[in-house]
């Protein structure tokens, strides 16, 4: 059987919050996964036979976990981590400094151009 992104993401998604009893099944086309949380009602997602998208997987991994949320199953969603924004006046002297470099380099293309043109007259 060929391999399918899609059908690992949701297992993989269903088997990260502890849900092991998952009952593949294949349709007309496309693979079935059925599974229950805490003996509730039992759900069931078609996943993509070919996916075609580069988004297919992390489509398929949000529409498990919205499923699971909607069961009332926490979920946890990746963390992004960013970088605080420096504080403002930290900001301020940051920008001041790149100021002054940039009237120094305009001072000194101003000199080379004033030279360049003395030395063609």
């Amino acid at each position: 059987m060929k391999r399918n992104p899609c059908l690992e993401a949701a297992l993989d998604e269903l088997s990260a919050v502890g849900i092991r009893d998952v009952i593949q099944s294949h349709g007309a086309k496309h693979p079935q996964i059925r599974w229950r949380v805490n003996g509730g009602v039992e759900r069931m997602y078609v996943v993509t036979g070919t996916p075609s998208d580069v988004r297919s997987v992390p489509n398929t991994r949000a529409d498990i976990r919205r499923a699971l949320r909607a069961d009332g199953v926490p979920v946890d969603q990746p963390k992004t981590i960013t970088a605080p924004a420096p504080k403002l006046p930290q900001r301020v002297a940051t920008l001041e400094g790149h100021i002054t470099a940039l009237r120094k380099e305009l001072a000194e293309l101003k000199k080379l151009i004033t030279e360049k043109i003395c030395e063609r007259l």
